[in-house]
């Protein structure tokens, strides 16, 4: 095991006989305090004062979510009192994801122990190195006290010697990681977060796509490109299907309008995808194309290069098994859109919906089945950290408590 923020040095049996115990004995910050806000927006200041560090995509939104004045939003969501001590397992295909879980947890006043996967460690480096800067300033030593990032390859021991002392426990990962780990005990009074496999959608008007003029349907297509490519189509929220609903000849001529614009958008972005993730994408796309007949690709750039898009003449549960990203997506119609709620499971979670009044919307979310979608965001939005709304959770509530105070 290494040892990442405060310091960076391998943690060797000294960690559990000194750091450990005396990490331990720190008590929680009020939630909302100054030190944390103080701290994470001087983060954000340095992120976006850094022409490097602000080029990069993940970074530029992870420093604009922490300026203290949109922290200064959620004050109003959070509970009396911290939770006391998080453990945060991060995922390996969200590389910012561990600083968004760590982060709230901190604005909740908790102290935190972060596990970073290694996969992770070479595109985090920068925020990483800047994290540890910002630490050592005397001023924020209350964060610094209370705050261990590790890392370590899979090791149930070492979770479970830190799960032993969790008070909150927060499983980002896949679902067969949140068997692994569930198994792993936790105080009785402890609670357990976890966020499962999932998968997501667009949903379009055919007639609002195909009545757009050139520009606006470039940006439509540019929302998209950072909804579903920011993190190689691997992150939850990052649609895999999109429906265009309307009449069939209204939904082709969209179609046949937007793919060729976002064709553009990727080559001009440069998604960065490899030759592996052309092979996976191709063989997905085969996968479910054998199960359903009729399946026709309707945009298969020459070159191999995404968006490679495979046309359905209906929806298959399966296709959520076997789509794996990489610029894969999956195109079907429906006559409107309230159709498709009835389509929708538990394991989707996010819907990016454009063209739809709030009426269409409203009549939508009424006949989703139980725990169907947990969100619905506007094109654009789809990756935009919400600690009030995510995954179904306030966790700016779950990872605080309120103690009873009657009148005495």
């Amino acid at each position: 095991m290494n040892l990442l923020l405060p310091d960076a040095i391998p943690a060797d049996e000294s960690f559990w006989t000194e750091v450990w115990p005396r990490f331990l004995q720190r008590a929680p910050l009020p939630p909302f305090a100054d030190e944390s806000l103080v701290f994470l927006d001087a983060f954000s200041k340095k992120i976006l004062l850094d022409p490097a560090l602000r080029r990069e995509g993940a970074f530029a939104a992870l420093a604009h979510w922490a300026r203290r004045a949109h922290l200064e939003e959620y004050r109003c969501h959070g509970a009396a009192t911290a939770r006391g001590l998080v453990l945060h397992l991060a995922p390996a295909n969200v590389d910012t994801l561990f600083a968004y879980s760590w982060f709230t947890a901190l604005l909740c006043g908790n102290l935190n122990v972060v596990r970073v996967s290694r996969r992770s460690l070479a595109t985090i480096a920068p925020l990483l190195a800047t994290l540890r800067t910002l630490l050592a300033e005397p001023r924020f030593a209350a964060v610094r006290e209370r705050t261990l990032l590790v890392t370590y390859e899979h090791d149930d021991t070492l979770t479970a010697r830190f799960s032993g002392a969790a008070h909150a426990r927060l499983i980002w990962g896949g679902d067969e990681t949140i068997r692994t780990i569930r198994a792993l005990p936790l105080p009785a009074t402890a609670i357990e977060i976890a966020f499962a496999d999932r998968f997501s959608l667009a949903a379009f008007c055919a007639a609002h796509v195909a009545a757009l003029d050139s520009p606006a349907l470039t940006r439509l297509a540019e929302a998209l490109f950072n909804d579903a490519f920011q993190f190689g189509q691997k992150a939850c929220a990052s649609p895999r299907a999109v429906v265009f609903t309307g009449e069939p000849d209204v939904c082709r001529r969209a179609s046949a309008r937007f793919w060729p614009v976002l064709t553009d958008v990727v080559r001009q972005r440069a998604a960065g995808f490899g030759e592996a993730d052309g092979i996976a994408r191709l063989a997905s796309a085969m996968a479910i194309a054998a199960l359903v007949p009729g399946s026709r690709f309707t945009s298969r750039p020459a070159d191999g290069a995404p968006p490679l898009v495979l046309l359905l003449p209906e929806w298959i549960p399966a296709v959520r098994a076997l789509h794996d990203g990489a610029g894969l997506f999956v195109e079907f119609a429906l006559p409107q859109l309230e159709p498709l709620a009835p389509l929708l499971t538990p394991r989707d979670q996010t819907l990016v919906a454009a063209g739809y009044s709030h009426g269409e919307i409203s009549a939508f979310r009424a006949a989703l089945p139980s725990r169907a979608v947990d969100r619905i965001v506007a094109p654009g939005t789809a990756l935009d950290f919400d600690p009030v709304a995510w995954d179904g959770h306030n966790l700016l509530r779950q990872l605080t408590r309120e103690i009873s105070l009657p009148s005495l």
